[in-house]
């Protein structure tokens, strides 16, 4: 009996503790939604069938203020257009107006200001940075942005992390609870929202395992298309750090074959629920290489 007694009172502190685990505000509204639209030059309008969207969050170093996303979210919106838009929400959560960042992307390339990390390393990692300001204070609000940067809005301060808020690959633990955020636009139904697709979503899982290989994180979390870039944050010793960015889902895959005509195969991709992240190392590197 006594044991049993022992084992309730140690679920019980487990729930008390799970529960005074929370989200603040300002870390709700650090995901960053990004769009590029097809522009018809011939018609003057923007063609809505003809778009991509993804996820991102903003870094700031001694220097520099960075956007941060997957690599192959900024390779497909710019096989659409040359603008880039970023939507950031303030970091009042009563301010629910979103800023809008204009990034002219072919502005930033010539520039050298789009780091793809397989162009610096070799190496076909899925993370691009791009260097949009200058950040005097280490304060959003004095941010001076550079060339092909538009800002449209009113000037209100934006969560952005710092380097200090990153945590490596070698530090996070199996098991530890993780937070994805993002806009995963490819769900629900478009013609009757369930909820609004530029506003960031925030879904709980835990990191489920590590590839030693790839060096990458599985989170027991599902992840969308729309989610792509979005930070991923992970509980340590009760402080909440970027741990990386959403890369990719991964797949639950069924073969079925034609046992009259074998060359007939039907493939069925789905949604394992399980995410792939790709850790923050990669990200110090780009920032390190660009401002050692």
């Amino acid at each position: 009996m006594k044991t049993i007694i022992s084992l309730l009172f140690i679920i019980i502190c487990l729930i008390e503790v799970k529960a005074q685990i929370s989200i603040n505000d300002e870390t709700l509204v650090s995901s960053n939604y990004l769009e590029g639209r097809y522009y018809d030059k011939l018609s003057g309008r923007y063609i809505d069938e003809l778009f991509s969207t993804g996820s991102g969050f903003f870094i700031s170093d001694s220097v520099f203020v960075y956007l941060i996303t997957a690599a192959h979210v900024i390779k497909r919106i710019q096989q659409f257009t040359d603008t880039l838009r970023v939507l950031s929400y303030p970091r009042n959560p009563s301010e629910t107006a979103a800023d809008t960042l204009l990034v002219i992307l072919s502005k930033l390339n010539k520039e050298h200001r789009i780091i793809f990390y397989e162009n610096i390393f070799k190496d076909t990692i899925d993370v691009v940075i791009l260097v949009l300001g200058i950040n005097k204070f280490l304060d959003y609000i004095q941010t001076e942005y550079l060339p092909g940067v538009i800002r449209l809005g009113a000037g209100t301060r934006i969560m952005q992390f710092q380097l200090s808020d990153l945590i490596s690959y070698e530090k996070v633990n199996i098991s530890s609870d993780c937070y994805v955020l993002g806009y995963p636009t490819s769900v629900g139904n478009p013609r009757q929202p369930q909820f609004i697709y530029t506003r960031p979503i925030i879904r709980h899982g835990i990191i489920a395992g590590k590839n030693s290989l790839n060096k990458t994180l599985i989170i027991d979390c599902p992840v969308y298309p729309g989610n792509s870039g979005g930070p991923v944050f992970v509980l340590n010793e009760s402080n909440l750090f970027v741990a990386g960015l959403v890369t990719q889902f991964v797949p639950f895959i069924e073969e079925w074959q034609n046992k009259k005509y074998p060359e007939l195969l039907n493939l069925e991709v789905e949604n394992s629920g399980l995410g792939v992240v790709l850790p923050s190392n990669f990200i110090i590197d780009l920032i390190k290489y660009y401002n050692p």
